[in-house]
């Protein structure tokens, strides 16, 4: 649990390590079907763990505007989904749901309960670029993004689409998504026609994309963590684990079951933890509670230590010191870009006067 008294920081604001304990609380509980109760919670927290909606639903009425606001983006969010994936089957791309937007409706039967700020797809790598044309009909551009990214951010007005071909950077992992596309099949209760991944390979997704955030996330994450090993059981659990040993991912997938055990306490279902790596330095449960990220060195060590081998320590520390460099390189082409824009405005302030006194 989180230790009483000192404050920590959260974002902008302060957070105590009692207000801490009660969205961990809070979080443990909407995992274990326990009804929160109409009762004061902290709120800065459980927004900022994105955990309002879920609140309501839960019985606290302080957060009805939350779900109100989440029932609204569910509906649009809906229409985008539908629509998307309806273009990219007419162009022949078969096309998974993943992530939040795979939750909503399966792990959450409301699907305002799951708030997102992106609809996250996954095509195989040879289908990129047909998906890319295909989005772009309906008006979606890629945005600026970080160098060796899995995934290509797309906006069209308030509705965003990450379009992925893997669930972590290139070279980290040997994930095939050629594989779990193979094995991905239609959902039942999915009108959309989107393609559902296989329940070994939800929870392979899971975990390692709570690998490539270091084991620092929203409890979001958690109670979707904890949500979908309570509905595969733990047989999916173990097969997800062979499977990252096969692609090199055991250290990063055992890590993360690890880290979900301790955030979730006794809301983790029996036989579904792993034993952390031998040499990781999980964050404190009491720092993802209070969302205390540390700092990027220590982020950076995590990324390295969570690799396999060292090919993939190779890569994941290639990738780490690209985003430092394409970071510095944005950042001084904003400053050229800044000073250009001030030069010119001393310019065009200075014609006006020059014209008056010419005349006067």
């Amino acid at each position: 649990m989180v230790a009483g008294g000192g404050s920590r920081r959260l974002g902008r604001v302060t957070t105590t390590g009692e207000a801490g304990a009660a969205v961990l609380a809070l979080a443990r509980g909407l995992v274990a079907g326990d009804a929160a109760g109409d009762r004061s919670l902290p709120e800065r927290e459980v927004r900022a763990h994105r955990l309002g909606p879920l609140a309501y639903r839960a019985g606290c009425r302080a957060y009805r505007a939350d779900y109100a606001l989440s029932s609204v983006q569910a509906a649009e969010r809906a229409a985008a989904l539908a629509e998307a994936v309806a273009v990219l089957r007419r162009a022949g791309v078969a096309v998974a749901v993943i992530k939040g937007a795979a939750y909503a409706g399966w792990l959450y039967a409301d699907p305002a309960e799951r708030p997102m700020s992106d609809v996250d797809l996954l095509v195989r790598p040879r289908d990129r670029r047909t998906a890319l044309r295909a989005l772009a009909g309906l008006g979606y551009r890629p945005t600026v993004q970080p160098p060796l990214h899995h995934a290509t951010a797309l906006a069209r007005g308030r509705s965003w689409i990450d379009l992925h071909v893997g669930i972590v950077q290139p070279g980290r992992t040997r994930i095939s998504t050629d594989a779990v596309m193979a094995r991905a099949r239609p959902a039942a209760e999915r009108a959309d026609g989107a393609l559902r991944l296989d329940p070994a390979d939800e929870v392979l997704f899971l975990m390692a994309s709570l690998m490539r955030a270091e084991l620092f996330a929203p409890l979001l994450a958690f109670v979707d963590a904890g949500r979908l090993v309570r509905a595969v059981g733990p047989d999916a659990v173990a097969e997800a684990r062979a499977r990252a040993r096969a692609y090199r991912a055991r250290r990063g997938v055992d890590a993360a079951l690890a880290m979900c055990a301790r955030v979730l306490g006794e809301a983790w279902p029996a036989g579904c933890a792993a034993p952390m790596p031998r040499g990781v330095p999980a964050p404190p449960v009491g720092a993802v509670a209070a969302a205390v990220a540390p700092g990027w060195p220590q982020r950076a060590a995590r990324r390295v230590l969570l690799s396999d081998g060292a090919r993939e320590a190779a890569c994941t520390a290639a990738i780490s010191l690209a985003r430092v460099v394409d970071r510095a390189l944005r950042a001084r082409g904003g400053q050229r870009a800044a000073g250009r824009w001030r030069r010119n405005q001393r310019a065009v302030a200075a014609k006006p006067s020059r014209t008056r006194t010419a005349g006067s």
